[in-house]
C-alpha cells in the first residue's frame, strides 16, 4: 500500500468515528446509502492492501525457492551428467547437448536446457550409470527441471495478484473520494450552526497527504555561499559608473576552522593519490580554503 492509499484509508476510519461519534447531531444519513458506501470502500480498501501485502510476502519466498531450485537443478542434476559427458562422451555427435549451460542461462531457458538434457542422456544411459549417476538420474533431472517450470508459474500468479491488488487499492482511493465529498455535502448543512463540530469534521474528512522527500543537498567541500561579502570588480566598477545599480558578487565563504583543516586534509589525500579525476578541482577548492578569500564565482 503506499502511502497516499494509506492516508486515505486513515481518512475513511476517522470519518466513520465522527459520524459514529455524533449520530444526534447529524440525524439519519442512511437514507442516501453514503454511510454504508463508507463502510464498504473501508473493507475494500483493507481487503486489497492485505491481497497485496499478501502477495509480496508470498513473491519474496517463491522468489528465494526459484534460485534455490534453479542451483539445484544446475548443480545437482546438469553438473553432473555434463562432467560426465566430457569425460566419456566428448567424441559423440550428442556431446554438445550434453554440455553446461551458462550461469546466465535465464530459467524458463534452464528449464528447456534440462529437459534436453534429460532427452539426449537416456540414449546413453549405460555409460552414466556406470560412471556412478543413480539409475533414475534422468527421471530426477526431469522432475528437478518440471519443479522449476512450476515455481515460475507460482511466482507469475503472485506478481499477477500484486498487481491486481495494486490497481484495486487506486480505484478503491479513488471511490473514496467520492465518497468523502458526498458525505462532506450532506453534513456540512447539518453543521451549519455548529462552527466547533463543522471544523472538526472538516479535519476528520480532510486527506493529510505524505510529505513529499526533499533532495538532499551536500556543499561542496563543506563551503557556503556567502551574499553579504562585496567586493569591487571591474564588472561591478563599471556598472556603477553607468549609473546601474551594482551587485555584490556571490562568494564562498570559509567554513569554521576545524572543518576546513578536515577538508584540506581530505582534498590533500585525494589530490596525492593516483589517478585522481578531480586533481584539479580539488587543488582550487584547496587554495580557496587555505585563504584566498577574494576568488570570486
Amino acid at each position: 500500500m503506499r502511502l497516499i492509499e494509506a492516508a486515505v484509508l486513515t481518512t475513511l476510519n476517522r470519518a466513520r468515528a465522527f459520524i459514529d461519534a455524533h449520530r444526534q447531531q447529524l440525524g439519519e444519513l442512511e437514507s442516501a446509502g453514503y454511510r454504508r458506501k463508507l463502510d464498504d470502500v473501508i473493507a475494500a480498501l483493507q481487503n486489497h492492501a492485505i491481497d497485496q501485502d499478501a502477495a509480496i510476502r508470498i513473491g519474496a519466498g517463491r522468489t528465494t525457492r526459484q534460485r534455490a531450485l534453479r542451483s539445484a537443478l544446475r548443480l545437482n542434476h546438469m553438473r553432473p551428467i555434463a562432467m560426465v559427458a566430457a569425460a566419456r562422451l566428448r567424441d559423440t555427435p550428442e556431446f554438445n547437448a550434453l554440455r553446461m549451460p551458462s550461469r546466465k542461462t535465464l530459467p524458463a531457458q534452464l528449464v528447456v536446457a534440462g529437459e534436453a538434457m534429460a532427452k539426449v542422456a537416456t540414449q546413453h544411459a549405460p555409460v552414466f550409470i556406470e560412471s556412478g549417476l543413480a539409475p533414475d538420474f534422468v527421471e530426477q533431472l526431469e522432475a528437478a527441471a518440471q519443479s522449476l517450470a512450476d515455481c515460475m508459474t507460482d511466482r507469475g500468479t503472485t506478481a499477477a495478484m500484486q498487481v491486481g491488488a495494486s490497481a484495486g487499492l487506486r480505484t478503491e482511493a479513488s471511490r473514496a473520494r467520492q465518497v468523502l465529498r458526498v458525505l462532506s455535502a450532506l453534513i456540512e448543512p447539518r453543521l451549519s450552526g455548529n462552527p466547533a463540530l463543522l471544523a472538526e469534521w472538516r479535519t476528520a474528512r480532510h486527506i493529510r497527504r505524505p510529505p513529499t522527500p526533499q533532495p538532499v543537498v551536500f556543499p561542496l567541500l563543506g563551503l557556503a555561499v556567502n551574499p553579504n561579502i562585496a567586493t569591487s570588480t571591474p564588472t561591478a566598477n563599471a556598472q556603477a559608473t553607468s549609473g546601474a545599480a551594482a551587485t555584490p558578487p556571490v562568494q564562498l565563504a570559509l567554513p569554521p576552522a576545524s572543518v576546513a583543516e578536515r577538508v584540506v586534509n581530505s582534498a590533500e589525500r585525494v589530490v596525492n593519490s593516483p589517478g585522481a579525476p578531480l586533481r584539479d578541482a580539488f587543488s582550487r577548492a584547496i587554495q580557496i580554503i587555505a585563504g584566498r578569500n577574494d576568488v570570486v564565482v
